[in-house]
């Protein structure tokens, strides 16, 4: 018995084949903050993505500063996010996503040391970490110099 190839289901096989092993996913670039690094908290994560292979571009990054626990997502390409950290090491990771389907993750490690921010700035959303007090206050400045109206 002899195999004869037609060429239509050759080719659609060739054509399959090759995107498969050839598909592009997303590349990360992660500036700050370096792996095994230590910080002052909130730690400024920075990171760009690209992806070759697709046309529409990364559509979306994110941090995660714990498994599971979204600290940061932001639309396109470019990742700048000042992520209020408690004192300890973070497993973090940065996972890209492009308009195609792709997806590309780096794991960074971080020690964060020192003392948050003063209340009233907040870094992250979504985020389950203690941000301790929020409200606006300054210190030396009470509500007894407020202006009478």
């Amino acid at each position: 018995m002899r195999l004869k190839l037609r060429p239509f289901y050759f080719t659609a096989f060739v054509v399959f084949a090759h995107s498969l092993m050839f598909a592009a996913t997303p590349v990360i670039k992660v500036t700050s903050p370096g792996n095994n690094s230590t910080s002052t908290s909130p730690v400024n994560f920075v990171a760009s993505a690209t992806s070759s292979g697709c046309s529409k571009g990364i559509s979306a990054m994110r941090v995660y500063s714990a498994p599971n626990v979204s600290a940061y997502t932001v639309p396109g390409g470019r990742l700048n996010a000042w992520l209020n950290l408690n004192a300890g090491t973070y497993n973090t990771t940065i996972v890209a996503w492009d308009g195609c389907g792709g997806t590309a993750t780096a794991d960074i490690t971080v020690t964060a040391n020192g003392k948050k921010a003063v209340g009233g700035f907040l870094y992250t959303v979504n985020s389950g970490y203690d941000y301790g007090n929020t409200t606006n206050n300054v210190v030396g400045f009470s509500n007894s110099h407020r202006a009478a109206v």
